[in-house]
């Protein structure tokens, strides 16, 4: 566990909340332990925080994706096909280079 990231937990609206970074975003997220913030709940929400921390490190975030560049643009064009046909056509010119 990042010691850094260890020590993110805070009361907000009389709840406590885990703080964390998101792995695929990369942006800090908060969600909530749905305790009320007092001290006797203060270690269980260290426990759910620790428990949240080993299931986010467990899990593979990565996405691999099989094509080509071309492959890309052309799902690119599929997707811009409302665009005005002069913004197709630039669309073109950036590809042929």
């Amino acid at each position: 566990m990042n010691k850094a990231t260890a020590k993110q937990i805070y009361a907000n609206r009389g709840y406590w909340y885990v703080k964390y970074i998101d792995p695929i975003f990369h942006k800090w997220k908060t969600i909530s332990t749905k305790l009320k913030s007092t001290r006797r709940n203060y270690v269980n929400a260290q426990k759910i925080r620790d428990e949240f921390y080993v299931e986010l490190q467990n899990h593979d975030y990565s996405e691999f994706r099989l094509g080509s560049i071309r492959f890309a643009f052309f799902h690119f064009k599929e997707i811009n096909a409302n665009k005005s046909k002069s913004t197709l056509k630039t669309y073109d010119i950036f590809y042929s280079y």
